[in-house]
């Protein structure tokens, strides 16, 4: 498997986990995380997946 072939890969189970793909609605949700009455580990664990989905954003030229 290609590497960009694992980061989609990764990306997709990230997704359905976090439940959000847009760049708006990834930082939207980032707010509520940061505001959500929870333990802070679990913020955490979240938000860094949102920072990854971010980071790992395709660009246009990338997308199909």
């Amino acid at each position: 498997m290609r590497q960009d072939e694992k980061v989609a890969l990764l990306r997709a189970a990230l997704i359905g986990l976090i439940g959000a793909e847009t760049e708006q609605e990834l930082k939207q949700l980032e707010v509520q995380m940061r505001l959500m009455p929870a333990p802070e580990a679990d913020k955490a664990a979240a938000i860094n997946g949102i920072h990854a989905l971010l980071a790992t954003m395709p660009t246009q030229e990338e997308k199909p």
